[in-house]
């Protein structure tokens, strides 16, 4: 898994144009939303790094405009399946060494690029709601729930300080429902 998401993130990088038109693409984002809870380390890692990087060639990507719609069209099929897991990951599913780096795949990054890739507050805010609603995040309360959306949607506005804020947020979110989470158990 670590191998195959490593190679389709080096070739998101080098070739988007080839990669991203083609039905590997789909399938191999697929693919990483389903896994998106592995628990070992460099596969997670590796799988949130390509999520990431994939979901940002729509952003960022001199050529978005013809890489958009097949991401749009990748997200469309396992978009709020990956969300799910990442919230849920966030919330205690996945231990705390893939919350948060800045050099590798991590929750918080491929959260950040979802937020990036979702141009309407009401599409996103119905995104993480559906997400805070499944399974992985039962043990977190309807005032955790709100907190942590309204809380990503303003950071995503404030154009200053929008990191540190969206990493506040994530981090306290973690904090407060893996604390739930352990009492629940």
């Amino acid at each position: 898994v670590e191998d195959l998401l490593t190679m389709g993130d080096r070739c998101v990088k080098a070739m988007p144009e080839a990669l991203v038109p083609s039905p590997v693409f789909a399938s191999l984002f697929e693919c990483a939303c389903f896994g998106s809870l592995v628990e070992h380390q460099q596969a997670s890692h590796a799988l949130l790094l390509f999520v990431e990087n994939s979901i940002l060639l729509g952003v960022r990507n001199p050529k978005r405009d013809l890489l958009r719609p097949h991401i749009e069209s990748a997200m469309a099929k396992g978009g709020q399946m990956l969300v799910n897991n990442i919230v849920a990951g966030m919330a205690g599913q996945l231990p705390t060494t893939v919350l948060i780096s800045r050099t590798d795949g991590s929750l918080e990054m491929a959260l950040d690029a979802v937020c990036q890739f979702i141009q309407s507050d009401e599409q996103l805010r119905a995104v993480l709601q559906t997400a805070l609603k499944s399974q992985g995040c039962a043990h977190v309360n309807t005032a955790l729930a709100s907190w942590f959306v309204e809380g990503v949607l303003s950071s995503s506005h404030s154009a200053s300080s929008r990191f540190s804020d969206y990493s506040r947020i994530i981090e306290q979110f973690s904090d407060r429902a893996r604390l739930r989470l352990n009492r629940k158990v």
